[in-house]
């Protein structure tokens, strides 16, 4: 499954040199961590409850956490930066709504405080494992941000940038 999924990030990395070169193999280089921490916490899921338990798979686990926030942190400063070059051009709405969306975890994770837009989130992003997506973070009593929909928006987005220009390069 994932195989699938990451020749989708490498085959939408390249619309990316329309705003910059040096975006695709980050891009790329995201996309494989990104099937990599699926593929671990898939594996995890399908574990007996005992096996999870074991102090090895607790210490994958706080990998998987901790790579998680690291590749949050990374697909922000990338979302950002897409959004920031594409002032007053096609996809800045895109690129501004997957950005807030990205925002509003990155602040707590990074500066300990809420997200501007969001003051009723708590400061902290409490980690959280969520079936069957994974790495998690809560923000509120109900609210919860999970990794993999994060990835899926910027993939999402990458996708739709490509196809718009490929549809436009073609014209």
């Amino acid at each position: 499954m994932t195989q699938d999924r990451y020749a989708r990030w490498i085959k939408a990395s390249h619309s990316l040199a329309k705003i910059e070169v040096f975006m695709i193999p980050l891009i790329q280089q995201l996309g494989r961590f990104d099937c990599q921490l699926i593929d671990g916490d898939t594996a995890f899921l399908q574990m007996p409850e005992s096996l999870r338990a074991t102090e090895q798979e607790m210490l994958n686990f706080n990998d998987r956490m901790g790579l998680s926030y690291l590749w949050v942190i990374g697909a922000y400063e990338l979302i950002r930066t897409i959004n920031q070059r594409l002032k007053n051009e096609c996809f800045e709405t895109e690129a501004r709504q997957v950005k807030q969306q990205f925002n509003r975890l990155r602040v707590p994770l990074a500066k300990m405080e809420a997200a501007g837009r969001s003051p009723e989130d708590s400061h902290i992003a409490y980690p959280a494992f969520n079936m069957p997506h994974g790495a998690a973070w809560q923000l509120t009593q109900d609210e919860f941000i999970t990794r993999k929909e994060l990835s899926d928006s910027l993939l999402d987005f990458v996708e739709q940038f490509a196809a718009h220009h490929h549809s436009t390069d073609n014209a």
